[in-house]
């Protein structure tokens, strides 16, 4: 879905939501109309689902007998399967994890129960019908809460006699996959026409910190140790605007790889070319339109990898990154 935001909601939007509410909650659930408002008592939080300025979708958060309760969740029909409701459950997980909440209360309806579940939420009790339909008792704790849109399952990959599994990193794992890139920049060295990563300048705890929070930020792992990350965003260096791309997208349309390492110990096994794949079979899941990516020019083994994947190669552009100042870079695209 493009042109999606998600945010707190103002004081002023409120009665758009309880509208909201009232088509879902009354038209589809047959709950008596002066029920919906009640929860305003509790002075909740409230985020939004906004595209193109119209507000799509709403959840809420609430303080009730020193539990953090979230309910509320609506979307309207039309914009169901698109996951606008994703974005806005681990939306407003993220946020109440990141404010110092270790467990979140819900009672969900069946199909935010499974939507709950998949991110890490356990059943404590057994359904029970409210209204039209049942309501399931649930908890949702920091520590279990698999984050982002966790609707696509990459399927392991043999490596010798383990197995190497894909996936987005949790949010504890932030010092691992930090200690991680630090062990690929010292296996790096001043090896020639390599990337030239610094410790903590690129890439910077600020950046893995800012991805791990968002859900971008993926881990592959081989018995529980991480041998390989990357970050997938759909933001470009500013010079990508520089130029014009073959496949006509906007920015949520595109995804760009950053930050691809494999650990020392692991390179020239396949890795990379694992997570490459998994990165195209994302985007495609998440409807993409292409893969943007830049490679330090001179960079063989990279433009060897993304060539042999299907990338094509456009451009040689300058641009700036923290750890190279102003330098060549080789734009490489792969339309989906």
């Amino acid at each position: 879905m493009t042109d999606l935001s998600i945010r707190k909601a103002t004081e002023e939007e409120i009665p758009l939501i309880i509208d909201i509410q009232k088509e879902i909650f009354c038209g589809e659930q047959n709950i008596p109309e002066d029920l919906i408002g009640t929860f305003l008592s509790s002075q909740p939080i409230c985020w939004i689902a906004e595209q193109n300025g119209r507000i799509i979708g709403s959840i809420s958060s609430w303080e009730e007998k020193g539990e953090v309760h979230l309910g509320r969740f609506v979307v309207l029909p039309q914009f169901r399967g698109q996951k606008a409701g994703t974005k806005l459950l681990n939306h407003a997980v993220l946020e109440l994890f990141q404010n110092g909440v270790e467990v979140i209360y819900v009672e969900a309806r069946d199909s935010a129960a499974r939507m709950i579940r998949a991110i890490g939420g356990r059943d404590t009790g057994e359904a029970f019908e409210f209204y039209l339909g049942n309501v399931t008792p649930m908890v949702l704790e920091k520590g279990a809460y698999r984050q982002g849109d966790t609707s696509f399952n990459h399927q392991p990959h043999k490596h010798d006699d383990s197995v190497i599994s894909i996936r987005k990193a949790n949010l504890d794992q932030f010092q691992d996959v930090r200690a991680f890139y630090h062990a690929v920049i010292d296996g790096i060295g001043d090896a020639q026409n390599s990337v030239k990563w610094k410790k903590d300048i690129y890439p910077s705890p600020e950046f893995l910190a800012e991805s791990l929070n968002n859900g971008e930020l993926f881990v592959a792992e081989e018995s529980g140790k991480i041998i390989g990350a990357m970050i997938l965003n759909h933001q470009g260096n500013d010079m990508y605007r520089e130029y014009c791309w073959p496949t006509e997208a906007g920015d949520l349309e595109v995804t760009v790889i950053h930050a691809l390492g494999v650990h020392p110990s692991f390179g020239g096994k396949g890795c990379a070319k694992q997570m490459v794949q998994f990165a195209i079979d994302y985007s495609r899941q998440q409807q993409q339109k292409a893969i943007r990516l830049d490679v330090l020019k001179g960079n063989l083994r990279a433009e060897k990898l993304y060539s042999g994947l299907g990338f094509q190669y456009l451009h040689t552009l300058p641009m700036y990154y923290e750890d190279t100042g102003w330098t060549d870079f080789q734009l490489y695209e792969y339309c989906l």
